[in-house]
């Protein structure tokens, strides 16, 4: 009787083991501080109060939250779409991929404007303190 109880009790516990992690059971990344502005592929980097201020002040979801928090703890807030020049080559795969979906939503209506703006402007200059590109 007591093999079966065990047999028992490793197969529930290899059920319990195979189900997946959700979002919220997921680690945030470590933030990487071996990357600094002397060699970090970009010149411009984000305060991370300031990715914080926004989480909270557009009520994301904590599924969100966190994968934002994660993707900039990888890169120690190194912007992602933008550099002091405009945009990055990744934002331009990004507008055109944006351009290509069916959501008409206002938001998406909104970043549309914002990426073609910044897409179509001559000597684009960005800076680490410049909200627009910080909430973009």
């Amino acid at each position: 009787m007591l093999p079966l109880i065990f047999l028992v009790a490793g197969l529930m516990s290899g059920c319990n083991s195979n189900k997946s992690k959700t979002s919220r059971d997921k680690k945030i990344s470590k933030r990487d501080y071996s990357i600094t502005k002397k060699n970090a592929y970009n010149d411009l980097f984000l305060d991370s109060l300031a990715v914080v201020n926004y989480i909270v002040t557009n009520e994301l979801p904590d599924s969100i939250s966190r994968r934002i928090i994660s993707f900039y703890n990888t890169r120690n807030y190194e912007f992602a779409w933008f550099s002091s020049d405009g945009l990055s080559e990744q934002a331009m795969g990004f507008s055109s991929l944006l351009h290509f979906t069916g959501d008409t939503s206002a938001r998406q209506k909104k970043l549309k404007k914002i990426m073609d703006d910044l897409m179509g402007a001559d000597n684009l200059k960005l800076t680490e303190a410049n909200t627009t590109f910080i909430n973009t």
